[in-house]
């Protein structure tokens, strides 16, 4: 479980879509430490033919639900449930191909 904490930040490895979730309290906020890391969205194998340099991960994070939106090279978003760690939903999109 993900606690609840006053300072937080997600960093990402963009070619693989691992998503690293930091925490700080706010008394200390430099010391950021690893609470989470997981594979967010799939990137190893895309969707679209995509050179591995040029795959993002497109990322919405709610802090207040926790809740966070992954997107990318894909068919597919997937929305986490932070504080739950877990997969919450993967909702199809009607994307055709590596261009927006």
């Amino acid at each position: 479980m993900i606690p609840s904490a006053p300072c937080a930040t997600l960093t990402t490895t963009p070619d693989n879509g691992d998503i690293h979730v930091l925490s700080a309290t706010a008394d200390d906020p430099i010391n950021m430490k690893p609470i989470s890391s997981f594979l967010a969205l799939d990137m190893r194998n895309p969707t679209f033919d995509i050179p591995a340099t040029d795959r993002k991960l497109v990322t919405t994070w709610w802090r207040q639900s926790g809740k966070l939106c992954v997107g990318g090279p894909s068919t597919i978003v997937n929305i986490w449930d932070c504080p739950a760690e877990r997969l919450d939903r993967v909702s199809g999109t009607t994307h055709t191909g590596p261009g927006c």
